[in-house]
């Protein structure tokens, strides 16, 4: 599992610096259709070239997604939150309506890439692709992984934590180029999709492991898991400021409170299940209804 994660954060920190940089920011001159893009390999390295980029612009990566996230974790406080329209991540109220526009456009924005991803993964499918292309395997393991990553953050806003609710139902999980409805799956289903998707893309990226260990001075003390765990929560507050991860480690080890909370007098905020989950966007629930109202007619 550990290994899982040393990909993901990778992909993290690909795509946080790609918001950060513009020498991949190439728009063509010309449109080109998929058949035409997908018939040389540098077709398919520029389509995940293109991915990764567009990930880190402001809509996602480069803003919307960790500023919301960060308010949530009580990184950022403003005196007067009708003047911003993250404030209400702030105070968990997000079923505002200035909370549930932003977390539509996430979720559509996610989805978007989700679904460049799977056409990648759909052209690379083919018999003339692995011909074609000498770096099938990079390739292929960055487009599996880029789709596990996304659809992690999704199942990490939009739904429970695993461990505390494995059975609620949460998030299609699609691996194909179509805009057909897909079922919500479970989300412990949701992460058995994840895993699969990282255990090809580990076996494709071998040589791409990054490897890590644990800090020297901990050395063989009785109280090294405790220790181990506040030093990774001061690393996680100082290296992911800005990255809107924080507010998952809080969720990810279930803390009934947030520390050194900047909107809160007595310094620290309360959290329940309440609000670690933010709410299917409402443009979701209204399309799964309508499709499932057209198909019993």
């Amino acid at each position: 599992m550990r290994k899982y994660i040393q990909i993901i954060s990778f992909l993290l920190a690909a795509v946080t610096l790609s918001g950060c940089e513009n020498w991949l920011d190439v728009k063509p001159e010309t449109e080109v259709n998929e058949d035409d893009m997908f018939n040389t390999e540098q077709g398919f390295m520029d389509a995940l070239y293109g991915i990764y980029v567009n990930m880190g612009k402001s809509d996602l990566y480069g803003g919307t997604l960790q500023t919301a996230l960060d308010m949530t974790a009580q990184y950022y406080s403003y005196y007067d939150i009708s003047e911003c329209p993250y404030g209400h991540y702030q105070t968990f109220e997000y079923e505002h309506p200035s909370c549930t526009a932003i977390s539509d456009a996430l979720w559509r924005r996610i989805y978007y890439f989700i679904c460049l991803t799977n056409s990648l993964l759909k052209y690379l499918d083919t018999p003339q692709a692995v011909q074609l292309c000498s770096n099938y395997n990079y390739l292929r393991g960055e487009a599996l992984a880029v789709r596990a990553y996304l659809l992690f953050e999704l199942i990490r806003i939009f739904a429970p934590d695993v461990k505390k609710n494995p059975e609620y139902k949460s998030i299609p999980y699609r691996k194909t180029f179509s805009p057909d409805i897909e079922p919500q799956l479970k989300v412990k289903e949701v992460y058995q999709e994840i895993l699969a998707d990282l255990t090809e893309a580990k076996q494709l990226l071998s040589n791409d492991v990054i490897r890590t260990n644990g800090p020297d001075w901990l050395g063989e003390s009785e109280k090294k898991e405790e220790l181990l765990q506040d030093y990774l929560t001061l690393e996680y507050r100082r290296e992911f400021f800005g990255e809107g991860q924080l507010f998952f480690y809080y969720k990810r080890l279930n803390e009934e409170r947030i520390p050194d909370a900047v909107s809160d007098w007595e310094n620290e905020v309360r959290m329940t299940k309440t609000e670690y989950v933010v709410p299917l966007p409402e443009s979701e629930i209204k399309y799964r209804d309508m499709t499932n109202q057209d198909k019993a007619q």
